[in-house]
């Protein structure tokens, strides 16, 4: 299989994932968490699953107890980025490289987070 269409197969199978773990984010019940957690609600699910169809590069998704997701990203060097976000338009993200932490607001639409992504690893996807 030529690397580029590995590439892309493997792109697909992190993003079916991705979607399969927000669909089990979906039917997180009150107190999902065990401390009084709400179910997410429902523009913060739907601009995750639109961010997941559009990232050039799959993140870790995981559920926040504030009704966000949160998108992770981790270098083998342990350089992390990641984002939270809960549909409203903006999101907050936390960057380490190196011994440099920063936390900042960005746009939350698929072109700001990608060229966050592509800052992230150096170059461009």
């Amino acid at each position: 299989m030529p690397e580029t269409a590995y590439k892309e197969t493997h792109k697909a199978l992190i993003q079916n994932d991705n979607l399969a773990k927000l669909r089990h984010i979906a039917m997180l019940n009150d107190n999902w968490d065990g401390y009084g957690a709400e179910p997410m609600p429902y523009d913060t699910l739907n601009k995750a699953q639109r961010l997941i169809h559009a990232l050039h590069v799959q993140p870790e998704i995981f559920p926040t107890a504030a009704g966000s997701i949160q998108f992770e990203y981790e270098k083998d060097n342990g350089d992390y980025l990641e984002f939270q976000f809960t549909g409203e338009g903006a999101c907050e993200v936390f960057r380490c490289i190196g011994d440099n932490e920063e936390y900042f607001r960005s746009l939350d639409n698929p072109e700001s987070l990608n060229a966050l992504v592509e800052d992230f690893y150096g170059y461009s996807l």
